[in-house]
């Protein structure tokens, strides 16, 4: 199973690529003006597709694995520990010891449980950070490439947020995060530079396969699929 995390930080503010600032005449004349260019780039989606790298999923994946060893560990001490107690009698000197040891396995978990929601969140904090700062490095030089003076991080698409027919599948928090992502609320499209920046940074690739493992597997479903008749 593919882990996948979502870069939930607030990073739909805009990214200031320089300022058209004014420039002081000699002599305390008139002042010129830069003329200032905008352009848009919807961070989200840059992010998404950068965190799908090999070396993010595969951090991911090694957290999940030690995770997910410790936590098995921890259930079967307790496991062997309540059988065991089911088997000794009010006398047995084995019992306190046995209760004693189940008291400390079931204290380890629940420190457990609190341990890996913290190391997990640290860990996407750790990496969505890094992917921003990448992500915003790479798409300020794009733009000042382009010659562009502002850039401003915004996702301009409304399609995905509400189907034809006025419904929504989507959950609470994902259409908060959809809302978040779209400050500029309109913005010509001949100056949103996503894909020129998807294009700079090689991530088409990655977001290109995400989508293949999210979509179903033809035919999965259907009852009798691929038989014979």
């Amino acid at each position: 199973m593919r882990t996948r995390t979502m870069a939930t930080l607030g990073l739909c503010g805009a990214l200031l690529v320089g300022a058209g600032s004014a420039l002081s005449a000699a002599g305390g004349h008139a002042q010129t003006q830069v003329d200032a260019r905008f352009a848009t780039v919807d961070v989200f989606r840059a992010l998404q597709a950068y965190m799908q790298r090999p070396e993010y999923e595969q951090a991911r994946q090694a957290q999940t694995d030690q995770l997910v060893a410790r936590e098995a560990e921890l259930r079967t001490r307790i496991q062997q520990n309540q059988q065991k107690l089911q088997l000794l009698t009010p006398n047995d000197p084995e019992l306190a010891t046995t209760q004693a040891a189940l008291q400390a396995d079931t204290q380890a978990y629940r420190e457990f449980q609190q341990t890996a929601q913290m190391m997990a969140q640290g860990l996407a904090i750790d990496q969505s950070t890094r992917a921003f700062l990448e992500v915003h490095a790479q798409a300020t030089a794009l733009a000042k490439e382009l010659g562009y003076t502002h850039l401003l991080a915004t996702r301009l698409d409304t399609s995905n947020l509400m189907s034809e027919d006025g419904a929504t599948s989507q959950t609470t928090s994902q259409i908060i995060q959809e809302l978040l992502a779209r400050p500029v609320l309109m913005a010509p499209v001949e100056d949103d530079i996503t894909d020129q920046l998807m294009e700079r940074m090689d991530l088409l690739k990655y977001e290109q396969q995400d989508e293949a493992d999210a979509a179903p597997e033809a035919g999965a479903g259907a009852p009798g699929a691929g038989e014979g008749g």
